[in-house]
């Protein structure tokens, strides 16, 4: 039987969400942010990360329209279909747990 390889991500409010060992990157604690205008709630923020801007989203104001209280930030790769391969940053409640 296998096991699941995977972090759960606590974005508060009881809210959950998963991803694979090998997307996580990188969890930083409370790094500068830049607001940038005229951008959704949920992504309204930037951050620079070894010399990269790296968008920040608050997946509690997308899933439950209530800002997230984290302090967290874990840097996440992504892969978007027919594009390379992308840095995000998502607001942490709670630092991750492997499951």
């Amino acid at each position: 039987m296998s096991s699941a390889n995977a972090w759960l991500l606590d974005l508060g409010d009881s809210m959950r969400a998963a991803i694979g060992m090998r997307e996580l990157v990188q969890i930083i604690e409370a790094p500068n942010t830049f607001s940038v205008p005229l951008t959704p709630a949920h992504s309204r923020n930037v951050m620079f990360w070894q010399k990269r801007m790296v968008p920040v989203l608050d997946l509690s104001i997308r899933l439950d329209n209530r800002a997230s209280k984290g302090k967290l930030m874990a840097i996440v790769a992504f892969q978007e279909e027919n594009k390379g391969a992308g840095l995000g940053a998502i607001i942490l409640a709670a630092p991750p747990v492997r499951i």
